[in-house]
């Protein structure tokens, strides 16, 4: 990392790149180079300034994953980081100093387990204005020691943007940060994260740490969970910049925790975090709003977001963000925020009774729901309208800030319908209630069948 290796290069480092003929510049030994498979990805450590596209998603089903990146690859560590963060490096910089563009796909299913390793992550270190711009990581699990998140250090003028990770885990021991573990010097914007971030010192649900560099117009809404210096956005700020940005997720800790930011030495300037969903009342930075107003426009237009008001489904890439008025927290403009809004998130997966033979309270029925969008749901109950004197039914399912349902798992509530009764093969209405973590509310019906279980 150039913290220590950053007055140590060397002249070799100028004279590798092979000269253009008849001109006295130079070249990068490629250019413009398609990722279309895990092969693709693991060779970009082969040659880390680079151009990269991301020409389709990576997957599960991708041509290298089970090698490269699951959770059997590499003896259990599954993928390898590219650029390695070597911190200690007394000679070249050894991080990514490419471009990387997404493009907007999705890269999914990452696995890194590397407990005993610095610098766990899709990518170890960016640096010397290399830039990662586009991705969309979804249900990634990250484990390492210190420098932990999907890009574990920024340094040195590099740059991540319009990154966006959904269901992301983000685990380690030090600058633990749901995408960036450390921002020395570097930029984050236009991003956000969405899952869960455990540490133990330095943890944030965005960032780290922010040592002299900038975080702009970006948010996380995911769990943070650490010991010492502990925020909701970043967990320290150190002689560095944090603007346009919120938080909402839930926040724990022992020492020097924040909503927004847990320890700050530096600028915080029109950022927010919600004390309701996060359980804080007081940030090292940042202003505290209610979930109300975090869903008001006249919050952020009145602290000079660039923001604007859309209808549900709807997005104005004329503005760096939009909102759904009283219906959504603020989102970044490119997210793409259409589907899962006009999406119903919750899929009825089964409606079982009587789950006994005989109960003389009433019969005993069971209801599983399933998450079927992209967002975690942080609130869901389901009414069971059934035409009896003791109806309709509420079924209210353990679904919190603190424990939301992930995408594409189920969950489960068993209620004795007092003094109800029902049919067989006859339809009832299931009215669905779901919040999710980015602040958007669904209510629908669904014509649903107790089916006796076998």
């Amino acid at each position: 990392m150039a913290r220590v290796s950053i007055l140590l290069i060397t002249v070799a480092f100028f004279i590798t790149v092979a000269p253009i003929t008849g001109m006295g510049g130079y070249v990068s030994p490629s250019q413009n180079l398609e990722i279309r498979t895990w092969y693709d990805l693991d060779a970009v450590r082969n040659n880390l300034d680079g151009n990269y596209t991301l020409m389709n998603d990576l997957d599960s089903t991708t041509a290298g994953y089970e090698e490269l990146a699951s959770p059997s690859a590499n003896e259990g560590k599954g993928w390898q980081p590219i650029a390695a963060y070597q911190p200690w490096a007394d000679t070249t910089f050894t991080g990514f100093m490419g471009t990387f563009d997404g493009q907007g796909h999705q890269i999914r299913d990452l696995y890194v387990n590397r407990p005993d390793e610095l610098g766990a992550g899709l990518f170890g270190e960016v640096g010397r204005e290399g830039v990662i711009k586009g991705i969309r990581v979804v249900n990634a699990n990250v484990t390492g020691d210190g420098f932990v998140g999907l890009f574990a250090v920024v340094d040195e003028g590099g740059r991540i943007e319009d990154i966006s990770v959904v269901s992301g885990t983000v685990t380690g021991e030090a600058f633990v940060g749901g995408l960036v573990g450390d921002n020395f010097y570097g930029v984050v914007t236009n991003s956000h994260f969405t899952g869960s971030v455990n540490g133990n010192h330095i943890v944030g649900g965005l960032v780290g740490e922010n040592s002299y560099g900038t975080v702009s117009n970006s948010y996380s809404t995911g769990r943070v969970t650490g010991n010492s210096v502990v925020g909701g956005l970043v967990g320290s700020n150190y002689q560095a910049t944090v603007s346009n940005s919120y938080s909402t997720g839930s926040i724990s800790g022992n020492n020097t925790i924040g909503g927004l930011v847990g320890d700050n030495s530096g600028t915080v300037s029109n950022c927010f975090w919600d004390t309701e969903t996060s359980g804080q009342a007081t940030s090292a930075g940042g202003t505290r709003k209610t979930t109300a107003e975090m869903q008001d426009i006249a919050t952020f237009s009145g602290a000079g977001w660039e923001i604007c008001a859309v209808p549900p489904g709807a997005t104005n890439p004329a503005y760096i963000w939009n909102i759904v008025e009283n219906g959504t927290y603020p989102f970044l403009s490119w997210q793409p925020l259409s589907a899962s809004q006009n999406q119903q998130p919750i899929e009825v997966m089964s409606v079982l009774g009587p789950l006994q033979p005989f109960n003389p309270g009433g019969p005993v029925v069971e209801i599983t729901l399933k998450n079927v969008g992209v967002e975690p749901v942080i609130s869901l109950t389901a009414t069971l309208e059934l035409d009896t004197p003791f109806g309709p039914f509420d079924f209210i399912f353990n679904v919190t800030p603190s424990n939301p349902l992930q995408p594409n798992k189920s969950t489960s509530d068993i209620l004795t319908l007092i003094g109800g009764g029902f049919a067989d093969n006859v339809s009832y209405p299931l009215k669905i209630h779901a919040t999710l973590q980015n602040g958007a509310k669904f209510v629908y019906t669904k014509l649903v069948q107790i089916v006796e279980p076998r």
